[in-house]
């Protein structure tokens, strides 16, 4: 059976970082007064954040570790 890297384990993997992400959003938009523009940097800078991890922890999974 072949190994399948999918977004549920992806999600998995990375749900530490999913939360952190959460509370920074949180936190940051929590203070008054509320700024929309605030609140999408923080949420668009989360996604990329998280894609990119995503991406990193793929190329983890699809290469083999070297053995001597």
């Amino acid at each position: 059976m072949k190994k399948r890297y999918t977004l549920g384990i992806a999600i998995m993997r990375n749900k530490d970082l999913i939360k952190t992400e959460l509370a920074i959003i949180g936190g940051l938009n929590i203070m008054p007064p509320f700024d929309m523009h605030t609140l999408l940097v923080t949420a668009g800078v989360g996604l990329f954040v998280f894609v990119t991890k995503m991406a990193a922890d793929a190329v983890d999974f699809f290469t083999p570790d070297i053995k001597k």
